[in-house]
C-alpha cells in the first residue's frame, strides 16, 4: 500500500479536478471499493464544490442533479467531524439510511472522511462498498492515507488560486492607477475603473457579468459607468429615470443604495434572498457593492454582479 500512496503523491501535474479524479481512481483500485466520491471545500467562502469528483458511480447525472450541496446535507455534517465516520451498514445508520445516494447506488458500507490540513477544512471523501463488510484498523489507516493526499491536493490548489488572484488583483490595481493618472476626464476614469473592477472580481473564476459605478446626488444613486460597455445603456433603460436608483420607481433601495447608506460593503451570495436587490439583468445570483468614500462620506459605490450563487 505505501508504494500506491507514493504514486498518488506524485500526481502533482494538472488542474485540481484532474488530480482529484486520479486520486479517486487510485483510491478505488487500491482499496478495492466500489465507488469514491470527493467533495472539495473552500473554507474562505465556506462552500463545497458541486458536482463532486466521482469514480465508480453508476448514475452520475442523478448523483449530480441537486445543483448544490445543501447546508443540512450529510456532506456538511461529515465536514464538521474530527474523525472518519465508519458506516458498516447504511440501512441501520441514522445519517445514511435516508440518504438518496446510498439507496440509488446500492451502497451498504461507507467510510466518510473529513479532509483537513491542520485546522483548515478542505473537503470530504466517501469510500463506498456495495456489500456489507467490516472495516479493519489497517483498512481505515489506508483510507486515511488517501484522504490526506486529497486534502493536500485541494489545499495546494486553493493556495495557488489565491496567489494567482492576488497577482492579477495587483495588476488590475496598477492598470487603474495608470488610468487615473493618465487622464483628467472623469468619465473616462470611471469607465476604466469599472473595467478593472470587472477584471479584478472575475480573475479567480468565471467572468463577472456586470461591473458598475454609481455616484450619489440629491435624487439618489446614479449609474455613471459600467463594463462590459454595452451593459451601460441596457442598465439605464432598465432603471428608467436617466439611470437613477430610486425606491419610488424601483420599489427597493438596492444593494448599492444600502452600501452607500450604511457606508459598508455589502456581499449578497444569493440575490433572490435579498429584499433590497434590484434586478437589471437576468441570471444574476451574487452581488458585491463597495462604497466609495471621501473621508467619512459615501459619495457612491462600485458594484460587481455574478451569474452563479454561493452558500455562506
Amino acid at each position: 500500500m505505501p508504494h500506491v500512496v507514493a504514486h498518488v503523491t506524485a500526481l502533482g501535474e494538472g488542474d485540481l479536478k484532474d488530480r482529484l479524479l486520479r486520486i479517486a481512481d487510485e483510491t478505488k483500485q487500491a482499496l478495492r471499493c466500489d465507488a469514491v466520491v470527493l467533495f472539495a471545500y473552500d473554507q474562505l467562502i465556506r462552500k463545497l464544490d458541486h458536482p463532486p469528483t466521482m469514480v465508480g458511480v453508476n448514475d452520475r447525472d442523478k448523483a449530480s442533479d441537486a445543483g448544490e450541496v445543501l447546508p443540512n446535507s450529510v456532506v456538511y455534517k461529515i465536514l464538521e467531524m474530527e474523525e472518519p465516520y465508519i458506516v458498516e451498514d447504511t440501512a441501520r445508520d441514522d445519517l445514511f439510511k435516508t440518504r438518496r445516494f446510498a439507496r440509488d447506488e446500492g451502497i451498504r458500507t461507507c467510510v466518510a472522511i473529513p479532509l483537513k490540513i491542520q485546522t483548515q477544512k478542505t473537503g470530504v471523501m466517501f469510500v463506498n462498498y456495495r456489500w456489507l463488510r467490516r472495516i479493519s484498523s489497517d483498512e481505515e489507516a489506508n483510507i486515511r492515507l488517501f484522504a490526506n493526499q486529497a486534502a493536500v491536493a485541494i489545499g495546494n490548489a486553493q493556495l495557488h488560486e489565491r496567489v494567482t488572484k492576488r497577482v492579477r488583483a495587483l495588476e488590475a490595481i496598477h492598470e487603474t492607477g495608470v488610468a487615473v493618472t493618465g487622464t483628467l476626464e472623469l468619465n473616462e476614469i470611471l469607465h476604466r475603473i469599472a473595467e478593472q473592477a470587472w477584471h479584478l472580481a472575475g480573475c479567480a473564476g468565471d467572468p463577472i457579468a456586470f461591473a458598475s459605478i454609481w455616484l450619489k446626488d440629491t435624487t439618489g444613486p446614479r449609474l455613471v459607468a459600467a463594463y462590459p460597455p454595452e451593459t451601460l445603456d441596457a442598465a439605464v433603460e432598465a432603471l428608467g429615470d436617466n439611470g437613477y436608483l430610486m425606491p419610488e420607481t424601483c420599489g427597493r433601495i438596492g444593494v448599492i443604495g444600502r452600501a452607500i447608506k450604511s457606508k459598508t460593503s455589502q456581499l449578497v451570495l444569493d440575490v433572490d434572498k435579498d429584499d433590497d436587490f434590484v434586478r437589471l439583468f437576468p441570471d444574476i445570483r451574487q452581488q458585491l457593492a463597495v462604497p466609495i468614500k471621501v473621508g467619512d462620506e459615501a459619495i457612491g459605490a462600485i458594484s460587481v454582479e455574478h451569474p452563479s450563487a454561493s452558500t455562506a
